[in-house]
Parts: structure tokens; C-alpha cells; sequence
């Protein structure tokens, strides 16, 4: 794993300091992070959810 200096812990090798670390994760086609709103638009969530079905796809019944 690599990891920007810029979040590793002071003084403490090979740790990652959680108070500087803000990851993007990806949900649901939408951008989020440690906060409970989406924080930027994504491109994905912008394609119609039909367009990632297999050709032929019918929902079982």
C-alpha cells in the first residue's frame, strides 16, 4: 500500500493519522466522505441506471 506523506502520522512510521486522512468513496454512483452529504457531483450518477443492465436483462418475477 502507498500512502501521500501528507497523511501519515508525525513521529510514527507506516501509520496513517485518521485526523488527516478524508477518503472519496464512491456510493451508489455518488460521491461521499465522513460527512452525511454527497460532496460533488458525479459523472456515473448521471447515466441512466437501465444503461449498466446486460442486453436482454428482465427482472425476475
Amino acid at each position: 500500500m502507498h500512502a501521500h506523506p501528507d497523511i501519515m502520522m508525525s513521529g510514527v512510521p507506516n501509520r496513517i493519522d485518521p485526523d488527516k486522512w478524508r477518503p472519496l468513496i464512491l456510493s451508489f454512483q455518488e460521491f461521499y466522505g465522513l460527512t452525511p452529504r454527497r460532496l460533488q457531483r458525479s459523472e456515473l450518477g448521471q447515466i441512466p441506471e437501465a444503461m449498466y443492465r446486460p442486453p436482454g436483462w428482465q427482472p425476475e418475477l
